[in-house]
Formats: C-alpha cells, structure tokens, sequence
C-alpha cells in the first residue's frame, strides 16, 4: 500500500473514502486490483525537495545528486555489515564462503515450513492455508518480516494461527538479525519454504533457494502473482508450483514424509540456481539489452 513498512492500518481506516489506481483486473476470477501508492510521490522524488547534499539521513548520508537523477546515500556509516567481502565468480555475487554454509538436514521429530517474507504480504486467507498443513502434520511454522518488531502485529498474526486450530507452540516469530550473516544462516533450520499468496516473495525466494530450501508456491494470475511461479520453472522445479490451495496442502504434507529427497535437494540448489537464467547476471543483462532495443525499434517504425 506503500513505499514504506506499514500496517494497513496504520494507512487507511475501515469505511473510510480513498481514491485508488485500478491496476489490474481478471474478468474471469472477478478480480481486481487496487493500488494507493501510485497517488502519492516517490520517496526519492519528496527526499530531493527536503534533503541538501551532506545532510544526515535515517540510514547515511547524502552524497550526491545527480542532474536528473536519484539521490546517492551512503550507507555504510551506519551498517558496517554491508561492507562484508564478496567476490565476483562468472559474472555473479559469489556468496559459497564458510559463512553461508548449506547444512543437512537435522533428525528431529518435527518437520520445518518457513517464510520471511515481509508481514504485509501474510493474509488471512494465506493463514488459513498454511493452517491446513500444520493441524494435519507434526510440524512447525517459523515466520520472520523486514518490518521493524511490533508487539502487536506479532500478537495479531499468532491470533490468526490459533483462530484456525493451530496450536501456540507451532508458529515462532524470529527477532530481526543485525547482519545478513545471521540472517541466512536461518535458513539452515528450515526444511521448506512456504510463499505466500497473491504476493509471493522475490528477495526472500532467492535467499531461500541459494541456502538450499525450496519454496512452495501457488500459480498466480498475473505478473505480479505469478514470480514465486516463474523462478521455480527457471530452476526445473516445476513440482514445487502448486495449482490451487488443495495442491498446495497436498504437496507440503507430501514432502514431509520426503526428507531424504528434500536433503539431496538441499545440497544441490545452489549450484542449481548458479546454472539457472536466475542467477546468470550477464545473460540477464543482454537479454534486457536486446529487449530494450527491440522495443525501441518498434516505436520507430510505428512513429513512421
């Protein structure tokens, strides 16, 4: 709804009167789908209006502007962590140290689902899905956002857990890490990743498959809905896109009692992903190039 980690609530009131962008709409779902953000200014552009060049800003400072362009912030000032050492291997970010080390599965005598994707993106109607499967497995559910701790949005989505049957002891919220470090090694308890629905993850999907845990996902019905759907056909993981809630329930329960193939899953998907168009960062850059040009070249002609 916004540029920034808020709450519903916290934007719009129940029966209040808003103006809205109809960004897109299925006739044969009865779908639509409304956007606010589109109203209001780019943060970038309101920054430009306020902030001079040197000023201290939330997360660094400001550089440079540049004519025409977008404000540069430093932000290594504040974050030191992202200044941790990478290095370049075939074109990519190459992030197989020690540090972000795949680990087997554990023996235990519950099985993992996870999602860190942000909170906004957790519906009702995705809970009631997710709630399916932990009342018909052994199972544990743990959950992390980006969005800043709130004792209250933690204490509403676990109400939603235990409204559907859910026992308390099946969800876990985790606290935000200070390094992305800590943030991937996370991963190493999962044994799979459930998306979330109609707005699957991006960021935390590739976080998940580059640590070696496959995402569950639902088909979606448009471009946005459909990317949880796309990076796994990108990685030949098509078993892992479900088609409706059923499929999913059915799949994620299935794949409990699949431990064995979801390890030698786990140990393979990095270089999986490294041999992926998902993660080949100058074919990427060709293909955008060469679309762009084929778009250029079609407003030509059609401007003649």
């Amino acid at each position: 709804m916004s540029q920034t980690n808020k709450f519903p609530s916290e934007i719009v009131e129940l029966d209040a009167k808003i103006n809205v962008v109809i960004l897109d709409f299925d006739e044969d779902k009865s779908r639509i789908q409304l956007g606010l953000k589109q109203l209001s200014k780019h943060p970038w552009e309101a920054l430009s209006e306020d902030v001079k060049v040197g000023d201290k800003v939330s997360k660094g400072s400001l550089l440079a502007k540049l004519d025409g362009g977008e404000p540069v912030v430093n932000p290594k000032k504040k974050y030191p962590e992202l200044e941790e050492k990478t290095t370049k291997k075939n074109g990519l970010i190459d992030f197989s140290t020690k540090q972000n080390e795949i680990k087997k599965l554990k023996t235990k005598n519950y099985f993992t689902f996870g999602c860190f994707n942000n909170f906004q993106k957790i519906n009702p109607e995705t809970i009631k899905l997710w709630s399916r499967i932990l009342k018909e497995t052994n199972s544990r559910l743990v959950l992390k956002t980006s969005m800043y701790p709130s004792k209250d949005l933690n204490e509403h989505t676990l109400n939603l857990f235990l409204e559907e049957g859910v026992n308390v002891d099946q969800v876990q919220i985790l606290k935000r890490t200070k390094t992305i470090k800590e943030h991937l090694q996370l991963y190493n308890s999962i044994d799979l990743s459930l998306d979330t629905h109609p707005y699957p993850g991006v960021t935390t999907s590739f976080e998940s498959i580059w640590m070696g845990v496959p995402v569950l996902t639902l088909r979606g019905f448009n471009f946005l809905s459909r990317c949880g759907e796309s990076i796994n056909i990108n990685l030949g993981l098509k078993n892992f896109i479900c088609n409706d809630d059923d499929d999913f329930v059915n799949k994620a329960i299935l794949l409990t009692k699949n431990l064995n193939y979801l390890n030698d899953l786990r140990i393979n998907l990095r270089e999986l992903a490294k041999k992926s168009h998902l993660f080949n960062s100058k074919n990427f850059a060709k293909d955008s190039s060469l679309n762009l040009k084929k778009t250029w070249n079609k407003y030509l002609e059609n401007s003649i």
